[in-house]
């Protein structure tokens, strides 16, 4: 799927499935926000790059 992007006002061709997959992705990084770890940022790193 194919997600449109507008960035300050300006229509961006579409982007890659990335973006659906980031948005997915972030609230895994909300809690790490309150309470960061070891553990939590090399869980969380792991899952970025495989986006």
């Amino acid at each position: 799927m194919k997600t449109k992007l507008i960035l300050k006002g300006r229509k961006v061709k579409y982007m890659p499935r990335f973006l659906d997959d980031f948005w997915d992705y972030y609230p895994d990084l909300l809690p790490y926000k309150d309470a960061p770890s070891e553990q939590k940022a090399g869980k969380l790193r792991s899952e970025f790059w495989k986006l």
